[in-house]
């Protein structure tokens, strides 16, 4: 089959979707098909930022074709807003070109609009389209806000259920994922295959400048690791760690990255700014996974509902570093059950008591070894347990 697939962000840029999609080309194009990807020049976090690629080039079997856009910065919106249509429009006329794709693939990045104009095309050239859900707009929005559906909400979610209904296929990373696109429509054209660690030989890693590992001796390390934004609620975590240390419970705090809300953050600790809690700031990648590596514990953070549009993939990391993981979401979600059922974890609601809970219960208790973490990382966050079903989804077409 002759296949298309289309995404903002292909390697060598820095998203690990960016990665994880040339693993899956690449898988494809072994088993026989045409694989082409529609992209543009690398530009996550800037322009400026970014070595331009060949307009057109091929990485082994898979043909890769660059987008013309304006170059940006991440607070260039007006900038961005015309590269979205842009984009859209180039990715239109690619996917009609000559009816010659059989297979057109989307995902969510750019949200809507590049989706609903790869499946008009795709449709109007004879081929069948698939949606690559990374996240469902526009509710995760409204569940990050703790909104209601105003009408803008609901003009977005009632465009986007025109791509969803009338894509041959849709893919979403869980199952909760799958329930809330059964609440638009049936969910007969919906598959689960969720993401995977991109492969490391796609990446270029950087020499680590991080070599502090542990803040603390004789403490209990947990680590979170990404955007420090508002949607996270790492306002609950930091509540969190004030009670661990009014109980007197040795254990510290290590947020990695940056973000919006660093600021009111570092002001929440308080006193137990760089005492109990630690900002080291934005790491490499590589740098990120060894003190990943060295914590004892590894958290996810969702506000409540957010499980049910998006998957936090930075589960995948923390697990192929063998870190147990506590997911402060919904503890009867997909990725509650799994760590959980493993062994690998724990899990519980985003609330400054339910997290300083489970911290010391899985502090006290028997560690849990590397061993059961990575097993789990093998199975279900490895490519070799992805890419035979992608091998299927496209057998289905």
């Amino acid at each position: 089959m002759r296949i298309l697939l289309v995404h903002r962000y292909f390697w060598p840029d820095t998203p690990p979707y960016a990665s994880m999609l040339r693993t899956i080309a690449e898988h494809l194009a072994s088993e026989g098909h045409e694989v082409h990807v529609f992209t543009a020049q690398p530009s996550y976090g800037g322009s400026d930022k970014h070595e331009t690629r060949p307009k057109n080039e091929r990485l082994g079997e898979v043909t890769v074709t660059r987008a013309r856009l304006l170059s940006e910065r991440p607070s260039q919106l007006s900038r961005r807003a015309v590269n979205l249509v842009m984009f859209a429009a180039q990715v239109a006329v690619k996917a009609m070109r000559r009816r010659e794709y059989d297979v057109v693939m989307a995902a969510t990045t750019p949200p809507i609009l590049v989706a609903l104009a790869a499946r008009l095309a795709s449709h109007a050239a004879g081929a069948k389209f698939v949606y690559h859900m990374q996240d469902i707009y526009p509710e995760v929005l409204a569940a990050n806000r703790h909104s209601r559906f105003t009408g803008r909400i609901r003009l977005l979610r009632w465009i986007d259920a025109l791509t969803t209904r009338r894509a041959d296929r849709i893919v979403v990373l869980s199952r909760d994922m799958k329930e809330t696109l059964g609440m638009r429509h049936a969910t007969e054209n919906v598959r689960v295959i969720n993401n995977f660690l991109p492969d490391k030989s796609h990446s270029k890693l950087s020499a680590p400048n991080q070599t502090k590992t542990r803040w603390k001796a004789d403490s209990y390390q947990v680590v979170f690791a990404g955007n420090l934004g508002n949607f996270q609620g790492l306002d609950k975590v930091v509540a969190a760690f004030k009670v661990l240390s009014e109980s007197r419970v040795a254990a510290h705090l290590v947020l990695l990255g940056s973000g919006v809300a660093e600021l009111a953050l570092r002001e929440q600790a308080d006193t137990l700014l760089d005492d109990v809690i630690f900002f080291p700031g934005r790491v490499t990648q590589s740098e990120a996974e060894m003190v990943v590596s060295s914590s004892d514990l590894a958290l996810v953070t969702l506000n409540e509902g957010v499980i049910g549009t998006a998957f936090p993939s930075k589960t995948m990391t923390y697990l192929s570093c063998g870190t147990p993981v506590l997911a402060a979401v919904e503890p009867w979600s997909e990725l509650g059950e799994v760590l959980i059922s493993a062994g690998a974890g724990s899990a519980c609601e985003l609330s400054s008591t339910a997290i300083a809970k489970a911290i010391m219960e899985l502090e006290s208790a028997e560690s849990i070894q590397t061993e059961v973490v990575t097993s789990l990382a093998d199975s279900y966050a490895s490519a070799s347990s992805r890419l035979p079903q992608w091998s299927s989804l496209i057998g289905e077409l």
